[in-house]
């Protein structure tokens, strides 16, 4: 399926800059090898080995204006973003932090170049209204939960259900990391959930990218929750088999959505 934009969006943007990100991401990990400070070593391989074969198939569909392609490089984009502010918010010391600023500082313009791509885009309909409807409502009750998770992680039993022990600098109600998700996450699901309930146009293009964006952060998650495992720390399985459901879920919505979208 082709999306409709113009002819000077083609351009090598959308295949150089992923390349330059997917080159800092390796570089980024190789080094975390000979730096123990980084103490970010089991995120990084999961980038190196998922996110950037998935950037790089993905800028390749968008670059050939592929529609849903075109879709799932955003929501690609989006976690590589979530994931290195988070780097950059915690990780002021790390020698590599300059690599860092620089990954998250091209997926932000890539997520800028790409909502400028998809005002010229032609919409999906999805001829199942029962499947927008649960993807809708999905997205509406999801920042619910999230807020819920969010409580919970103040309060005193939660290390606890998880198995691990709290930072002591989680003290203070909030954080910087937490207004990302307070203020534009969260609000951005909900009202997502409002333009696809409506079946408009932001919410059809905006549900694939953030099915995918959830589909990412839950399966890493799982993944880093493992690994950490394996080292010895604990960490209660449950809370992996929770991230491998939500993920799951995601990525079920996501194939039925393309495969039930149609041009309008």
């Amino acid at each position: 399926m082709k999306m409709v934009l113009k002819k000077s969006s083609r351009g090598l943007t959308i295949i150089a800059l992923p390349a330059v990100i997917s080159f800092l991401i390796a570089y980024t990990v190789l080094n975390g090898l000979f730096l123990p400070a980084t103490d970010t070593t089991p995120q990084e391989f999961i980038n190196l080995f998922l996110i950037v074969p998935l950037l790089l198939i993905s800028s390749l569909m968008a670059f050939r204006r592929m529609h849903f392609g075109t879709l799932i490089w955003g929501g690609t984009l989006l976690y590589i973003a979530h994931v290195y502010f988070r780097y950059c918010f915690y990780l002021l010391e790390n020698k590599i932090v300059y690599e860092h600023y620089a990954i998250l500082c091209l997926s932000v313009y890539l997520l800028i170049y790409l909502a400028y791509l998809l005002m010229a885009a032609q919409p999906v309909k999805l001829s199942n209204n029962a499947l927008r409807k649960v993807i809708a409502w999905s997205f509406l009750l999801l920042p619910l939960a999230f807020l819920c998770l969010w409580l919970l992680q103040k309060a005193p039993f939660l290390p606890t259900f998880i198995g691990i022990a709290k930072p002591s600098n989680t003290a203070s109600l909030t954080n910087p990391y937490d207004y990302v998700y307070m203020l534009i996450i969260l609000p951005g699901l909900f009202l997502t959930g409002v333009w696809l309930n409506k079946n408009k146009k932001p919410g059809l293009l905006l549900a694939p990218v953030l099915l995918m964006f959830f589909f990412l952060t839950d399966i890493s998650l799982a993944g880093t929750l493992n690994i950490l495992n394996s080292k010895g720390l604990y960490v209660n399985p449950a809370l992996t088999l929770i991230m491998c459901i939500l993920g799951l879920y995601s990525i079920v919505l996501l194939v039925l959505m393309i495969k039930k979208g149609q041009p309008k």
